[in-house]
């Protein structure tokens, strides 16, 4: 077999066994439930329910606003906490052993740009939580809030979502909307569903904003 085939087998082998890992890494993973309602001209509309998202603020810009606040969240999320299940101790004294909590990783990661620039980083908590189960953040700035049952706008795209994509994505989303005159409320979330090293193809992005 010549060197070029063999070549080509290989990079078409590990391209294959690249898009079956993207696809694993995020196959099982929770994210809020949702009702399809309607599929528009380019997006969708989504009937959310209620959910408890882990959330900080960010006053960055740009990819920075992602990074500083993932690393935040992951802090909370890996054990960064305080387990509201410690169990108190009988000996030598009556005190209670604090315990942080791991939580199981959930999909999308949300940014969220609110009104006045400043943007909100958000990790949806898994469902079997209530707000007075989770784990209290040894960090102040992640802050714990039940999202109301809403209904969303989403276009869906493909790809890097980098700084312009998404801006784009966001201006797109929104002129489909005023064509089509569909009311809308500001904050626009911009949300990202797969690991950085996921196949391009197969990253699911998506820019969310909540309609009347």
């Amino acid at each position: 077999m010549k060197p070029f085939i063999v070549l080509l087998v290989i990079v078409i082998i590990w391209i294959i066994v690249w898009m079956i890992g993207s696809y694993l890494m995020v196959a099982s993973i929770e994210e809020p439930d949702f009702e399809k309602l309607e599929s528009k001209n380019w997006y969708d509309i989504r009937q959310y329910d209620s959910y408890i998202v882990a959330e900080t603020e960010i006053k960055w810009s740009g990819q920075q606003v992602l990074n500083q606040g993932f690393r935040i969240l992951a802090g909370y999320i890996f054990g960064g906490n305080t387990s509201k299940t410690s169990i108190a101790m009988t000996t030598p004294v009556n005190d209670i052993q604090k315990q942080s909590e791991k939580i199981a990783m959930t999909t999308p990661v949300n940014d969220i740009t609110t009104e006045n620039n400043t943007h909100l980083v958000q990790f949806t908590m898994p469902d079997k939580y209530t707000l007075e189960t989770l784990p209290v953040p040894n960090d102040d700035r992640v802050k714990l809030r039940k999202v109301e049952p809403k209904k969303k706008a989403v276009l869906l795209y493909r790809g890097w979502a980098t700084d312009d994509v998404v801006e784009k994505k966001k201006l797109e989303l929104i002129e489909r909307l005023e064509r089509d005159g569909v009311e809308y409320v500001w904050d626009l979330i911009s949300a990202q569903y797969n690991p950085p090293l996921s196949f391009p193809l197969m990253r699911r992005n998506e820019i969310l904003v909540e309609i009347k």
